[in-house]
């Protein structure tokens, strides 16, 4: 981050009632902000975060629109950094108005789009795709033509928001993996598995069974015939 936060060991036991007392360019408000902007695996729930930034996403969810201009300053003066465009998932939350961070979104890929890192584009696609207006996929389309090894990302994440049972929208961390990875394991075909192989263990034993028995009877057949 290029904007100096105080550390976030300083928000513990921090609750609800602390954050609103706090003005909204308190530093320490702000790094809660982004902490929980970093570390949420779910923005509407707030999973995965400790109790004190939990409080923070609350408090968040209660300003609703009046942190809007805060976490746009934040986002701005911190690009190509983790927070950046994990910060667009604010626009999931009711109480924001996603107009501001899907103009945010659109202003990126018309500038920027040949210097944004893979995941950065997946969080702008989905919010574009999920929030934004139909326009907004061939908006898409045409930022891919500049770099077209990320066009088959893109259209694969259009093809999953389509889906009736897409994953939902407001995850903040990359859910899933890396389209790289997916491909390798598309592709890879899974050993095949080998016949079951006869035991000889239980085929011997049964063999010599046979052996043994037939020369019992041959025995005992030889000396009743002698007794005769």
């Amino acid at each position: 981050m290029v904007t100096v936060l105080p550390d976030e060991a300083l928000l513990r036991n921090f609750r609800e009632a602390d954050y609103a007392n706090m003005a909204l360019d308190d530093p320490l408000l702000q790094s809660a902000y982004v902490h929980v902007v970093k570390n949420s695996r779910d923005i509407i729930t707030g999973s995965g975060l400790r109790p004190e930034l939990l409080a923070a996403l609350n408090d968040l969810k209660r300003r609703g629109n009046d942190a809007t201009p805060m976490l746009l300053k934040l986002m701005k003066e911190n690009p190509y950094t983790p927070f950046e465009c994990a910060a667009l998932s604010a626009a999931y939350i009711d109480t924001i108005d996603p107009g501001p961070f899907l103009e945010y979104a659109r202003d990126a890929l018309k500038s920027r789009w040949e210097t944004l890192q893979a995941t950065d584009v997946e969080r702008i696609a989905r919010l574009l795709l999920y929030k934004g207006i139909p326009s907004d996929v061939g908006l898409l389309r045409e930022a891919a033509k500049k770099r077209p090894y990320l066009a088959h990302d893109v259209e694969s994440i259009i093809a999953l928001v389509k889906r009736p049972n897409g994953p939902p929208a407001p995850q903040t961390e990359d859910a899933t993996p890396d389209h790289t990875d997916v491909k390798k394991r598309d592709t890879v075909k899974p050993a095949a598995t080998p016949p079951p192989v006869a035991s000889t263990s239980s085929s011997s034993w049964l063999a010599w069974l046979i052996v043994v028995i037939a020369s019992t009877a041959c025995a005992v057949w030889l000396f009743l015939r002698k007794s005769k």
